[in-house]
């Protein structure tokens, strides 16, 4: 959880300097792990061996995730959203 504080300081103040963020796939992952593996332990008191398993594959399909969109970068496939 304290990713997902330290994404939200920053994300604030990009938005209030107006600055360009290019970091989205990153953050979205960051997010999306964040929350698979947070809930789990919000509703329970402990850790089942399978929440485990599924935190250890989130991770490598996160570096799978972040591969394809930097190989798309290289192609100039990639939609960046910039003011």
């Amino acid at each position: 959880m304290n990713n997902l504080m330290g994404i939200s300081i920053i994300l604030a103040i990009v938005y209030a300097r107006e600055l360009v963020w290019d970091y989205t796939t990153e953050v979205l992952i960051i997010v999306i792990v964040g929350l698979l593996i947070g809930l789990p332990a919000y509703v329970r008191t402990t850790y089942p061996f399978w929440i485990c398993l599924l935190a250890f594959a989130l991770y490598f399909i996160s570096l799978v995730v972040v591969y394809f969109h930097f190989m798309s970068l290289e192609k100039g496939t990639t939609v960046t959203f910039n003011k």
